[in-house]
């Protein structure tokens, strides 16, 4: 679909790099809520999000991952169709584009693109089974990066001034490249993809909402009615 409304172009800029480590703090905090949970008798499946407890069939963050070759590497395989960042604490679907087949087929990316709404409704009912995940995740366990996440995983890449696709390749040191050094498969950097937000900024009837290009390292807010491409993440937010 052709865009209906102009597109303004801005970056976010964190002026530093940020890397997330796992500190005595984080450690104390899990055994924590695990002994809580174990005192009262709640299932190992259970999760607290917002001082709530909300049951989840999902796999946890394979961190680290018992497939790695380097358990010091940002990007982790989970060996079920996830990959985790560790860098944000985000997992993906190791599929950048789950509306193309395995990577062995030929993909055909102007059908796979989607508008704002479109690609909500998917990531709101992808499950396990679907997109390559084999993780027992449920409809609702999985989102659009917000435009926060997205910086956070290209920053390294764009102060490091690599080409397209602006990703790195798993150790998180080195730039993405073609791909060889990555587990991700289908990254398509002729298009932007979608942000979770809305920018609350109309022309007419379109409500826009924000996208990031992996071949500019900028974001944009975009027409919801546009096609751009998407990839659901799980996890922090």
């Amino acid at each position: 679909m052709k865009d209906a409304y102009p597109q303004f172009g801005w970056r976010v800029k964190n002026g530093h790099k940020v890397t997330t480590r796992f500190s005595v703090l984080h450690i104390l905090v899990v055994m924590a809520v695990a002994f809580g949970m174990a005192q009262r008798g709640l299932a190992d499946d259970a999760i607290i999000v917002d001082d709530a407890l909300v049951e989840t069939k999902a796999d946890p963050p394979c961190w680290p991952a018992p497939d790695a070759a380097n358990k010091a590497d940002r990007y982790q395989p989970c060996g079920n169709g996830t990959v985790l960042d560790t860098a944000t604490g985000l997992l993906w679907t190791q599929r950048a584009n789950c509306l193309c087949p395995p990577p062995r087929f030929i993909c055909d990316i102007e059908s796979s693109k989607r508008n704002w709404y479109e690609a909500q409704a998917y990531v709101a009912q992808l499950a396990s089974g679907q997109c390559g995940l084999d993780d027992h995740s449920q409809p609702g366990d999985w989102r659009l990066p917000t435009a926060a996440e997205w910086d956070q995983t290209i920053l390294v890449a764009v102060t490091e001034g690599c080409s397209a696709p602006l990703l790195t390749d798993v150790t998180g040191s080195a730039c993405f490249g073609g791909g060889s050094g990555s587990f991700f498969d289908w990254v398509n950097t002729l298009t932007s993809y979608w942000a979770l937000e809305t920018t609350n900024v109309s022309f007419g009837t379109a409500d826009q909402a924000n996208t990031c290009s992996l071949s500019l390292g900028s974001f944009f807010t975009t027409g919801k009615t546009s096609d751009r491409l998407f990839w659901p993440v799980r996890g922090p937010h």
